[in-house]
């Protein structure tokens, strides 16, 4: 499924591809949420009195979540037809592009852990004043270079190297535009 976008297509863009951050962003989030709540339920018990200090304490961990999985939604790499779009920010939008005539590499890396829950870096060089793209933490990273090359050499079917096992290997037709072929 697409995930929601901000950013406004021009005339007769289409979307390709878009794809947010893999949920191994929110364990940090998760972790701290969860030992404070274990903290809270044994010092609620241990110190009565100081309940309200604990509760505060807990308080702000749940704010932490509910902040970290507002910026994972919010953090999307959107891929069209014409360009590469980062966009993120909870309370106030960052957005680069990238032109896809001004892409000139596009690599990507996992490390073990993220091969095996299917996440990792794609890194984009550009003939831009900043010259290199990171994004970290993608899911599925391949599959995003895969689109992204494609997308450059005016092809706009799915991969050959997508995963079957991916949630958009399911119904390709409802992620990818595949325009019709003339002549």
């Amino acid at each position: 499924m697409f995930a929601k976008f901000r950013t406004v297509l021009h005339p007769g863009e289409q979307v390709l591809m878009s794809v947010r951050a893999h949920w191994i962003v929110l364990n940090k989030p998760m972790n701290v949420l969860g030992l404070h709540l274990v903290a809270a339920f044994y010092g609620s018990m241990l110190f009565p009195k100081y309940f309200l200090h604990i509760a505060g304490s807990c308080l702000f961990s749940v704010l932490y979540f509910v902040y970290a999985v507002l910026e994972r939604n919010r953090n999307i790499w959107l891929v069209t037809d014409q360009r590469v779009v980062d966009e993120s920010g909870v309370f106030s939008l960052y957005s680069k592009e990238s032109p896809l005539n001004r892409i000139n590499n596009i690599s990507y890396s996992q490390s073990l852990l993220g091969r095996l829950l299917g996440y990792g870096t794609v890194t984009i060089q550009t003939a831009a004043e900043y010259g290199e793209t990171v994004y970290r933490y993608v899911d599925n990273p391949r599959l995003l270079r895969d689109t992204i090359t494609n997308a450059i050499h005016g092809v706009f079917e799915m991969p050959a190297s997508r995963n079957e096992d991916h949630p958009l290997a399911a119904k390709p037709e409802e992620h990818w535009i595949i325009p019709e072929r003339q002549g």
